[in-house]
């Protein structure tokens, strides 16, 4: 039995010798195309027509007996052409398949250097493709063969890649972030203050005309009039404090007047605590008696909540120093989210902020002030301050006058005389100089203006000026030990006492906490 085939190419039709050679590939006998025999549709009989019913049709069906004559010849002729169409249409496209994996394998191997993603995703259609349907012709069953050796080869080569494009990407977003990084500094580094106290150094910043930030701990012991602000970025002469209008120890929170032109940083006012949220914290770190690195720029983190002392804080993972107290903690969109505050004293890396919260509510209270009440707010300050410098004085005095009776006492009991051991005593003492000079500076021409006006009560008044008359005279005996070394230990024992008796009062008075002072 002879088969009738036409080549796909050139359309020559001709006879193939039996019936075994169906779904093989056969070449044409004039073009010398190869190509694969499609087996024929087996022939089905047709369906028994129906005999023509005699009986009338019943009422509610009028119109379907045309279509019940007409049914059996639909489905005899569904049953027909299905598989016809089937293989008519594989006729027409295998050929067409087969000329698509020619022309993409070509394609995919011309761009497998500059372009090995694209060249694999060809190469995946292809294997996909005959997968089910194998190639129609040598060409393209060489085309698959190719496609199917060539994939394990460029997957790593894809795969490293995308990785080395991944990498690009992040570091450009690296790149961008820092340029966001510089931009925002620059754009916020003009309200950054650098704040001498005289007994140190710290930073603010401006949150309103005429208003800075700082922590009240940068503030404390430093007389309000004294205290020297600069803004590094602008170059700005030193401006002078005006007044301490706001000042909450406990919450480490004071606010101060000064005419500058500075603007003002934006507080997140609504800010909620988003752990691992990025931050930027300028400041002003010592490294060194005269060292200061000026609006010095860290990076970090918000890492968690802590509660300490009954307030509620900010850990931050990042590096700052004595000095950055009183700082900005920035997000990126460049609001204020926390006040640079406490430094984990153990570890590096480590530090705290107060947040934002606190510090819109203290403004809040600020500019509620009357000018009486910010008055009264700045000669408090002044009367805590004036307390720490004598408080600080009195202990260095009459420990110095204990060192004196100490030594004397070594020098009796070792034969000799107590001059001797006060000349000793003098070289003990003498490490205490410079911090006693700086703390007494200004201290009796301050004591003298906070007697002025009615925002102190008349006991602070008196129990200040006799806390100073107790200082001084214990200075004296420091300064020039005299009389026996039983009067003078006696003498020491007494200063040491209403020294203790006038520190306790006004503890209590102006509401305190008083803090050793330490030797540098």
């Amino acid at each position: 039995m002879t088969i009738k085939t036409k080549c796909p190419t050139c359309s020559t039709v001709f006879n193939v010798a039996d019936e075994k050679t169906v779904g093989k590939i056969v070449a044409c006998k004039k073009c010398g195309q190869t190509f694969r025999i499609l087996p024929l549709p087996e022939p089905k009989a047709p369906a028994m027509e129906a005999p023509v019913s005699a009986r009338t049709v019943p009422p509610g069906h009028r119109g379907q007996g045309l279509w019940s004559e007409l049914r059996p010849v639909v489905i005899w002729s569904s049953a027909i052409c299905g598989p016809v169409l089937v293989a008519f249409f594989a006729y027409i496209l295998w050929p067409t398949w087969d000329k698509w994996a020619v022309s993409a394998a070509r394609q995919a191997a011309r761009i497998e250097q500059q372009n090995p993603e694209r060249a694999l995703k060809l190469y995946r259609q292809i294997v996909d493709t005959f997968d089910a349907t194998s190639a129609h012709s040598a060409e393209a069953a060489k085309a698959v063969d190719v496609a199917r050796k060539t994939i394990p080869k460029l997957e790593p080569v894809v795969a490293k890649v995308k990785r080395l494009a991944a990498e690009t990407l992040r570091e450009q977003e690296r790149e961008r972030a820092a340029k966001a990084v510089e931009e925002l500094v620059d754009w916020a580094e003009d309200s950054v203050a650098l704040i001498h106290s005289g007994l140190g150094t710290g930073t603010g910043f401006v949150v309103g005309k005429g208003m800075l930030v700082t922590n009240a701990h940068v503030m404390r012991a430093a007389f309000a009039d004294e205290v020297k602000v600069y803004f590094p970025s602008v170059g700005e002469q030193a401006s002078g404090v005006t007044r301490v209008i706001y000042e909450d120890e406990g919450r480490d929170l004071c606010l101060v007047e000064l005419d500058t032109p500075q603007p003002a940083l934006p507080i997140a006012r609504t800010q909620s605590f988003r752990r691992g949220e990025e931050i930027i914290v300028i400041g002003n770190p010592g490294l060194g008696k005269d060292l200061i690195l000026k609006n010095a720029v860290t990076r970090g983190l918000l890492s968690t909540e802590s509660t300490i002392d009954g307030h509620e804080f900010y850990q931050l993972s990042v590096s700052i120093n004595p000095g950055n107290s009183g700082g900005p903690v920035l997000n990126r969109d460049g609001q204020v989210i926390a006040v640079a505050t406490l430094k984990a004293s153990q570890q590096e890396g480590i530090a705290f902020g107060i947040p934002a919260e606190a510090l819109y509510r203290a403004m809040q209270d600020a500019q509620k002030q009357s000018d009486g009440e910010r008055s009264k707010a700045d000669r408090e300050h002044l009367a805590r301050t004036l307390f720490r410098r004598l408080s600080g004085l009195g202990y260095i005095y009459t420990r110095n006058m204990s060192t004196f009776v100490q030594m004397m006492d070594t020098a009796i009991d070792a034969g000799g005389s107590a001059a001797r051991g006060i000349e000793a005593a003098r070289e003990v003492i003498a490490v205490w100089k410079d911090l006693r000079d700086s703390w007494a500076e200004g201290v009796e021409q301050h004591l003298r203006k906070a007697q002025q006006g009615q925002e102190l009560s008349e006991d602070v008044k008196k129990n200040l000026l006799a806390l100073w008359a107790t200082v001084q005279q214990a200075q004296s005996y420091v300064d020039h030990p005299r009389g026996s070394f039983q009067s003078y230990s006696a003498k020491a024992r007494e200063l040491q006492d209403e020294f203790e008796r006038l520190v306790n009062i006004l503890k209590i008075q102006l509401n305190l906490v008083l803090e050793e002072p330490k030797q540098e």
